[in-house]
């Protein structure tokens, strides 16, 4: 993923930067990558904790519940009716990691670098990990197919690195449909107003649902990793 990465998203930061000025060899960018190259050494010991942590938020009960109303869904309306529980469970799973004091201890890594862009995504607690476990029991529970719940896990880690990319992409009409990298860079934001806000993965209706999205006409703002 990291030269992968750095092919496809580095020459869209220095055509479109978000933060102008922001060198490709920025103070920290050492650790990220450190933290980059480390991942598959840490996810051995992020798939025992995701599995631990799945099997204890219970959030396969409500999946259990909800398979009676899963299986009277058309089959051609599944997948997107998977993705809208999916990131509806991701988003109170990531609200809770910043609001609960113990699963903030862990939640803070990622959100210490001083800079975002291509690689600062991957600077994460092994038990990050953990994020994922709930929205992929409560799926396999409620019902969907276990490869199309594990290519949504995927495609969420690899969409999640790209949200930190330091481009100023916005898509004006799509901003409260598609979550874009403008809306996860304020959910990063030092702004006292974007504190706790912005945890959707893919979809900003449940931000807006519950009143958690800001994303202001405003691109100019300082970081410091707290958010």
């Amino acid at each position: 993923a990291l030269p992968l990465l750095f092919v496809i998203v580095v020459p869209f930061e220095k055509l479109f930067p978000r933060h102008r000025g922001q060198r490709l060899r920025r103070p920290g960018a050492g650790t990220d990558i450190a933290y980059a190259l480390a991942t598959p050494a840490l996810n051995t010991v992020a798939v025992g904790i995701a599995i631990v942590v799945g099997m204890l938020s219970l959030a396969w009960l409500p999946g259990l519940a909800v398979r009676p109303l899963v299986a009277m869904v058309p089959a051609p309306l599944l997948p997107f009716v998977g993705i809208a529980l999916f990131d509806l469970t991701s988003y109170w799973v990531h609200r809770w990691a910043h609001e609960v004091p113990l699963l903030w201890r862990f939640h803070a890594i990622h959100h210490s670098p001083q800079h975002m862009d291509w690689v600062s995504g991957f600077r994460n607690h092994p038990a990050e990990g953990g994020i994922l476990a709930p929205p992929f029991f409560f799926l396999i529970a409620a019902g969907f197919d276990a490869t199309f719940t594990g290519i949504l896990a995927i495609v969420q880690i690899f969409f999640g690195l790209f949200l930190h990319a330091n481009v100023r992409w916005r898509f004006r009409v799509f901003d409260r449909i598609f979550v874009t990298p403008e809306f996860h860079h304020w959910h990063h934001s030092n702004e006292p107003d974007a504190h706790c806000a912005n945890y959707a993965a893919f979809l900003p209706a449940w931000d807006v649902l519950f009143g958690t999205y800001f994303v202001p006409g405003l691109y100019l703002f300082s970081m410091n990793g707290v958010g």
